[in-house]
């Protein structure tokens, strides 16, 4: 059973042993009902939230690692670019393709390298993410690029940045406004404008 969400879209689902997982943009869960008795486990690319009362050794595969779940919520980021592991309650085991491993406990993160290597962060603001989950965009010292990368994701658009910016982007903002509006939230710190090339293409400049 596959559930993919489109660039622009959300979802909410339930899982056979009644917890729910909400897919971001542009994200894909896998899993198999028949087999949850005996491996409740699901495959995930893209970014979930996951929260209720999961079955034991629940478990999340992404192509860095595997998320075993020794407790209720958190949420995972697992794109090409990026992978993290953000703990809300109870305790999350993270595993890397190296067989690196960490348990996290609530206010925990989790990022693992491409080569398997995970670094732990304590004492972090959770709200910040699942902020997407309540239609809010949080970033804090995110470079420029992926925060345009996740505006296209959410709004479905393309963008394009003529010329590299090495620069972090801070702020909140939400997610229901117009993707103009985001555009000009986003670009105004540094100085950098935008035009509407056509229904869904912008180039910044």
């Amino acid at each position: 059973h596959t559930i993919r969400t489109a660039p622009g879209q959300m979802a909410t689902l339930i899982l056979p042993d009644g917890s729910t997982a909400i897919l971001n943009a542009q994200s894909r869960l896998t899993y198999f009902p028949l087999w949850w008795r005996f491996s409740p486990k699901v495959s995930l690319t893209g970014e979930a939230f996951f929260e209720g009362h999961h079955s034991k050794r629940f478990s999340v595969k992404s192509d860095r690692g595997t998320v075993v779940v020794l407790g209720t919520s958190f949420d995972i980021y697992a794109r090409h670019d990026n992978y993290r592991v953000v703990c809300f309650t109870g305790k999350v085991s993270v595993t890397s393709r190296t067989r690196n491993q960490i348990i996290l406990t609530p206010g925990e993160k989790a990022v693992v390298s491409p080569h398997g290597e995970i670094t732990f962060f304590r004492e972090i603001n959770t709200r910040d993410y699942n902020a997407w989950t309540n239609h809010q965009f949080v970033f804090t010292a995110v470079p420029l690029a992926s925060v345009l990368k996740e505006l296209a994701r959410r709004y479905n658009v393309e963008i394009d940045l003529k010329k590299p910016v090495q620069a972090n982007y801070t702020g909140n903002f939400s997610a229901e406004i117009s993707v103009e509006q985001a555009l000009d939230i986003v670009c105004k710190p540094f100085g950098l404008t935008f035009v509407k090339t056509d229904l869904r293409h912008f180039v910044i400049q």
